[in-house]
This record gives C-alpha cells, sequence and structure tokens, in this order.
C-alpha cells in the first residue's frame, strides 16, 4: 500500500496527492498527537498548521483528532522533517470554528531533524501553549495516518504498567496504620532519548547518569564525567547542549554540583 493510499484512512480528513505531492521529496516522520480539550457534543478538536498535511491554515483542511476517554483527543500522521507551527482550532457542529489564542505553537528543525526513525510526540491543553511536551516516542513507528486510536490507548496502558512495575520495585512497602491512608508512589523517571527542560531538549541517557551520581555522591567528579562522555566521543549537537546545561549547574527542577576538574574537562567537550 501507497503512503498516497494510506493517507486516505484519515478519521473525517481527506488528504489529496497534490498535499502528498508537495513533501514527496522529502523524508516524512509520524507525529503522535494528545490534547486535552473538553468540547461540547458535536465539536471535533482539529490540528491546523503551516504545512500542507496540516492545512496550509485552512481550518477545513487541517487534521481532525479522534476523541478519547478522559477528553483527550489522539491522532497519527505524516508530517514533513522541517520546523512547523500549529494552533488547535475547535470546530462546531454547525461548520464554524474557534481558534485558541496565543501564539502559534511550533516544533523547531533542529529538533525534527534529531528525530531519526522514531515518531515525534506533542502533547499539551487546548489553550494552554506554555504547556506543550515534545518528544520523541519509544521505537520505529509509522507514518501511516491513523483514525483508529485503539492502538494509542492500549500503548499507553501498556507504559503505564510498565512504570508502576518498576514503582514497585524500587519503592519499600508503607507502614500500616489503623486508619487507611492513601500512598503516593514516586513516578519513575522517563528513560526516553530526550529530557525537556524548559522547552529544550537534552541528552536523557547522560542526565540520567548525572542524576544517579549526584544522589550518591552530591558532587560530580571529571573522572565521572569522563565515564559518560569520553575525550574522543563525537558530541552532537543535543550533547553538547547537555554539557553546558551541566556546566550552569541545570535548571528547572534538575540541579547538578560540578568540581573544578570536572568543569575543566566539560569546557574541553564544547
Amino acid at each position: 500500500m501507497t503512503l498516497g493510499s494510506q493517507a486516505e484512512m484519515i478519521n473525517g480528513n481527506e488528504v489529496d496527492d497534490s498535499q502528498l505531492s508537495s513533501s514527496s521529496s522529502q523524508q516524512l516522520v509520524a507525529l503522535r498527537c494528545q490534547f486535552h480539550a473538553e468540547l461540547k457534543v458535536g465539536e471535533t478538536l482539529v490540528i491546523v498548521g503551516s504545512t500542507p498535511l496540516l492545512g496550509k491554515w485552512k481550518a477545513e483542511d487541517g487534521f481532525k483528532l479522534s476523541w478519547t476517554e478522559g477528553n483527550v483527543w489522539r491522532g497519527n500522521l505524516p508530517i514533513e522533517r522541517k520546523e512547523f507551527e500549529f494552533k488547535l482550532v475547535v470546530e462546531k457542529r454547525s461548520g464554524e470554528t474557534f481558534w485558541e489564542k496565543g501564539t502559534n505553537r511550533k516544533v523547531e528543525e533542529t529538533f525534527m531533524q534529531e528525530v531519526g526513525t522514531n515518531a515525534v510526540e506533542v502533547k499539551s491543553t487546548f489553550g494552554k501553549n506554555e504547556d506543550m511536551e515534545v518528544n520523541v516516542a519509544d521505537g520505529n513507528a509509522s507514518t501511516m495516518v491513523q483514525s483508529n486510536v485503539v492502538e494509542f490507548a492500549r500503548e499507553e496502558a501498556e507504559g503505564k504498567k510498565e512504570e508502576e512495575k518498576i514503582v514497585a520495585t524500587t519503592t519499600t512497602k508503607p507502614t500500616t496504620t489503623k486508619k487507611k491512608a492513601a500512598t503516593k508512589t514516586k513516578k519513575a523517571p522517563s528513560t526516553g532519548a530526550y529530557r525537556t527542560v524548559e522547552k529544550v531538549k537534552y541528552d536523557n541517557v547522560a542526565l540520567l547518569k548525572f542524576d544517579e551520581l549526584m544522589e550518591k555522591n552530591s558532587t560530580i567528579t571529571a573522572g565521572d564525567f569522563k565515564a559518560i562522555y569520553p575525550e574522543d566521543a563525537k558530541m552532537k549537537a543535543v550533547e553538547k547542549r547537555t554539557v553546558e546545561f551541566l556546566l550552569k549547574g541545570g535548571g528547572g527542577k534538575f540541579s547538578y554540583a560540578l568540581n573544578e576538574e570536572a568543569k575543566g574537562y566539560g569546557q574541553l567537550l564544547l
């Protein structure tokens, strides 16, 4: 089955040959969408953006998402491997549209080029641009447009089960009391390729190791640094950003302390 015929399998959307031909010379990547929006019965959430596959800012040509439990709207479609902007639009039963306010949402080209063969996963809430998360989804993903969201729900459920399993093996059994109380478990850290801090992507695999060092020793040494990033390592853009992040002491809820030798080694890597 060709991409053109696959793209016709879409929930109420029609992706014609002209839209696909404009991007046929470019490699496509799967875009997975997950947006929370509490809409009225008969209303639909649509992604409208700057690329042909998102309607070229025409609401009637945008990509319609599918409602799932919890008022989460999902969809999966191919997208050109370049920077793109978009907004969420509510399509009412009458055909009228209501665009979310604020600046355009954006996924930068530097991130799109680093995705490789994986999928781009975008999560957010309608009208709240500041909480948007853009990540690399684990595993390879088809660029086939999907109207059936069962697979998304299944993947999310399996992910939660795996996370609960990790938490169960790393937390101690709580002391029981006469009065039954709710217990809280610490959320297992993400093991994805990237970690987003203040909308910037970093090398999550390396940061997880540095997190462990901080928890054990409270300080990162030059030897620790070399074990994670050897002197002959070929540093990509995301890895250099990670080193800079460490040198400035981290950011957001993540903080790192490096001794003077470690700081000097970090500067050499840059």
